[in-house]
């Protein structure tokens, strides 16, 4: 694919001491970074064209879409949906995991993390275990779903307060319909 000229994206980055970027790309999944102006927009579409043509992959217009963080300026989103082809869509988004979002982070971007973590323990016969093997799948299996999405971001308190509790509950049982008392060192 052609070098891309400066103009044609806008650099991002997610504070002021981060890295500088215009795409990040996973596997067959790409996210680029533009402007919304129409000139940019159309040289990037250019540049798509040409790189479908030289490699013989062809994106597909139905899973793609674009994001922006204007909500009020309909003109420009139908505008940018006639030059890309895209949908558009809205914020959040989960992209490998993790949530992107656009201002204060909220507990419900983080929802996916936490029900992960819960349907792994569905699947588990808790009763079956002793305290020393609920410990150790705990450890091994439980705290590294959420990590690399803690490695990324920072969730709100409440999150790990919903976590510690879908944890304790496991380790520590029920009885009947009742949960066990959760006793402390």
């Amino acid at each position: 694919m052609e070098s891309l000229n400066n103009h044609d994206f806008i650099p991002f980055s997610i504070d002021s001491h981060g890295p500088v970027i215009s795409h990040l790309c996973y596997a067959d999944d790409t996210i680029l970074f533009s402007s919304a102006e129409p000139e940019s927009l159309k040289i990037m579409m250019v540049k798509m064209e040409t790189y479908e043509k030289i490699s013989g992959q062809l994106v597909n217009k139905a899973k793609s879409g674009f994001y922006v963080n204007f909500q009020d300026d309909d003109i420009r989103i139908n505008q940018i949906k006639q030059i890309t082809g895209y949908n558009h869509c809205h914020f959040p988004v989960q992209y490998l995991g993790c949530p992107i979002y656009i201002g204060r982070k909220k507990v419900v971007y983080f929802n996916n993390m936490v029900a992960n973590i819960a349907k792994r323990l569905q699947g588990w016969q808790g009763k079956f275990l002793t305290y020393g093997g609920k410990a150790v799948l705990i450890k091994s299996v439980l705290q590294a779903i959420p990590l690399h999405t803690l490695s990324v971001l920072h969730p709100p308190k409440a999150t790990f307060s919903q976590i510690k509790k879908i944890v304790s509950n496991f380790f520590w049982g029920m009885d009947g319909n009742k949960n066990k008392k959760h006793w402390i060192a």
